[in-house]
Order: C-alpha cells, then structure tokens, then sequence
C-alpha cells in the first residue's frame, strides 16, 4: 500500500508538464529560446543522473535510494520555484539530475512484491497503467488551478512548492 502511495505521489508531479514553461516566463521573463535552451540542459541532466540510477541503490539500497533521489527532486523543486534569475535556475539541475530515477527502485519492489504473491506482471503493468491514466487527467487540471490560485496571490511558484511537498510525502512513505 505505501509503495502504491510513493507511486502516486511522485507521478502526480508529472502533472507539471509544459506549465513549467509559463511559470518560466512569469517568474524570469524567458521566452521560447530560454525555455528551450533549460529543457535541453534539463534533458540532459535527467539523463546523466538517471545513469547513476544503479550505482545509487547499491550504494544506499532500494529505499535509501528512493529517499535521496526523492530529496534530492524536492529541492530542486523549491529552487526552480524560488528562481527569478537564470544563475538560480540552473543551479537546480544539480538536483533535479540526482532526482531523476527517483521511481526505479520502487516500481522494481512492487514487481517482486506482485510476482512473490503470484500476480501476473500483466495485471501490475495494466494496473500501474490505469495509475498513470488518471494521474494524466487529474494532474494537469489540479497544477493549472495551483497556478491560478497562486498567481491571483503573489506566489507564482505554487505549483513548485506543492511538488516539492507532494515529493517529501512520497520519500516520507518511502522510509
């Protein structure tokens, strides 16, 4: 039950998407080329930390693993949603590279939980899918209002401090 909930809560931060982009514009001025010039260094960064997705539960185990990199895409949440410089925003690809393979070892455990209790990987991949489906709905529509609700308030960063909070309830299920 509280792998499901880690699950959750990390996949309901999907739900950023392309917000990203206009919390970008409102918080640093970045058009386009800005945006795309961070998706790249982002892109990057996820990928190269993702390779440390191995070394990394060896090192700390499954759990000590999905702590850190969960931590570890907490903050680089709070720093994007602080950053009104470019300098600020680049200095959370750190984290978020240490972040990226943050649901590895959790969805690797609820595989071998499923398998030793005789549940077929076709209903855990069904089931995981029909997760991620409404995540993909509710997501996109619970970040939009968070923008909304933030920006009428002053605090344009909402959307990143909730994902920040969302990712520290998943690494506190983690535990």
């Amino acid at each position: 039950m509280l792998l499901n909930a880690v699950v959750l809560l990390q996949s309901l931060t999907n739900g950023m998407g392309d917000l990203w982009q206009v919390l970008a514009r409102e918080l640093r001025n970045w058009g386009a080329d800005s945006c795309g010039k961070f998706a790249a260094a982002a892109g990057l960064a996820s990928t190269l930390g993702t390779l440390l997705t191995g070394p990394s539960i060896r090192l700390f185990g499954p759990r000590g693993h999905t702590v850190a990199t969960t931590g570890c895409a907490a903050a680089s949440s709070c720093l994007l949603g602080s950053a009104t410089t470019d300098v600020a925003a680049y200095s959370a690809l750190g984290p978020m590279a240490l972040g990226s393979g943050r649901s590895h070892a959790t969805s690797a455990r609820i595989v071998n939980i499923g398998t030793s209790l005789g549940v077929p990987q076709g209903q855990l991949s069904a089931e995981r899918n029909a997760l991620n489906a409404l995540v993909k709905v509710v997501a996109p529509a619970l970040y939009a209002t968070l923008f909304t609700f933030g920006s009428r308030r002053g605090m344009v960063g909402l959307p990143f401090y909730v994902t920040s909070c969302l990712l520290a309830a998943s690494a506190r299920c983690s535990r």
